[in-house]
């Protein structure tokens, strides 16, 4: 009878932790326990970054433009479903002055090499910026993928935490409304 209720009890827990691993990622465990996040309706925090041609990107560079910033990595299962919307999204609305800043908290040796053909063969002709502490720290990251969408004036308008399929619908919706 334990056996059993302890089989009943393992059928129940698994699928909530693959589900959970399958949505997003955590960043590193036990990184600053205390996250101060950035907040839909304030001033999306600016940075400047190089990008994977090693060229400094500053948000304040798109002014103007509605922004989606997501932070990401190679390594996350959710984040790499996630790019083929992107790229979607991306061509639908670039030429009405929509761009992406790909974030990669991929770390390591030759990390810029590996995210220059990591996006090539994605099909990421966006923007793809290495992060720095800095940048998760005032965006609040601590799991991935996490996803900002900044209006012309660089006011976060929304955020999503995770994958969630058909997000490419939703974004543009919210996109339209923006540009």
């Amino acid at each position: 009878m334990v056996l059993d209720e302890l089989r009943k009890l393992f059928l129940v827990i698994i699928p909530l932790i693959l589900v959970f691993s399958f949505t997003s990622c955590k960043k590193k465990e036990g990184e600053e326990a205390e996250i101060k996040f950035a907040k839909t309706g304030s001033v999306a925090p600016e940075f400047t970054l190089k990008d994977i041609n090693d060229k400094n990107v500053s948000l304040s560079d798109y002014r103007g433009k509605v922004v989606l910033i997501e932070f990401w990595a190679t390594w996350c299962p959710p984040c790499r479903a996630s790019i083929p919307e992107l790229v979607t999204v991306y061509n639908k609305y670039r030429a009405k002055g929509f761009t992406i800043l790909a974030i990669s908290v991929d770390e390591g040796q030759d990390v810029q090499k590996k995210l220059v053909a990591f996006a090539k063969e994605s099909g990421m002709t966006y923007p793809v910026l290495l992060a720095d502490r800095n940048a998760t720290f005032q965006y609040g990251v601590n799991s991935i993928p996490h996803t900002f969408i900044v209006n012309k004036e660089g006011i976060i308008k929304n955020q999503y935490l995770g994958y969630q399929r058909g997000i490419s619908e939703t974004l543009s919706k919210e996109i339209e409304v923006l540009l």
